[in-house]
């Protein structure tokens, strides 16, 4: 799968010692959440793009709109477009956490408009809620073509205008990202976000949350974090 923004500009051979790293990457951007930056190495790197994934329930959009407002909190723009929850619900939510910071919420099926507004609304930082429930003009939401298609167009806008795009995604009973393989070697991170639902563990308390970095070109793996998620939002 052909991204535009990878293979354009260096088609021919360079001296990897004239090139140089463009000052907009070397800027980390961080959410002031401890747990949240620590996972990404002390912030998150312009110009990444990767999946956040969980089970149904397991608390993916609560705990990207708690990075949403802190990101916010910290005069990034930010964008959060949903297609599975409605505008309302997602206020509902904010509401419910108390949070108070402005950030544009959209519910677009179209992938291509959403990266329009968010040139247009200069957004810093794009979350897109879920990879199975978006489409575009030429390919139905779901299907494998339209989910290839979001990604590509997704990582390709982010390297070039070096803004940071997190994909949540639907997983299957395995716990991989449900839809084409392939989509994870193409990203820059993938978080995934566990839920014991063993009925008979003795370890766990109700609402645990175990956060696991499983990829990070710009940070560590392996990383974890557990979490409680009560009504008034995640705490570690």
């Amino acid at each position: 799968m052909k991204l535009e923004s990878v293979v354009d500009n260096y088609k021919n051979s360079t001296n990897i010692q004239e090139i140089t790293v463009p000052d907009q990457m070397m800027q980390r951007i961080r959410t002031g959440i401890k747990y949240i930056d620590e996972m990404f190495g002390d912030g998150f790197t312009p110009g990444t793009c990767g999946f956040v994934t969980g089970g149904p329930g397991v608390g993916k959009s609560s705990l990207m709109l708690t990075a949403a407002n802190a990101l916010a909190a910290q005069n990034v723009m930010v964008s959060y477009n949903s297609t599975e929850e409605h505008v309302f619900q997602l206020k509902y939510i904010i509401d419910r956490f108390g949070f108070e910071n402005p950030f544009f919420v959209s519910n677009n099926g179209d992938i291509d408009d959403v990266l329009i507004q968010a040139k247009k609304n200069d957004v810093k930082f794009i979350f897109l809620d879920s990879l199975q429930t978006m489409g575009c003009e030429k390919f139905e939401a779901g299907t494998r073509k339209a989910m290839k298609y979001i990604v590509r167009k997704t990582i390709d806008y982010c390297k070039k205008h070096y803004i940071v795009g997190i994909i949540i995604g639907q997983v299957t009973k395995q716990n991989k990202i449900a839809g084409p393989q392939t989509l994870k070697h193409m990203a820059d991170f993938h978080l995934h976000l566990y839920n014991c639902d063993k009925p008979t563990c003795l370890t766990c308390e109700p609402g645990t949350r175990t956060l696991f970095m499983e990829k990070n070109r710009f940070g560590a793996t392996n990383v974890t974090k557990t979490l409680m998620l009560f009504k008034e939002g995640f705490r570690e």
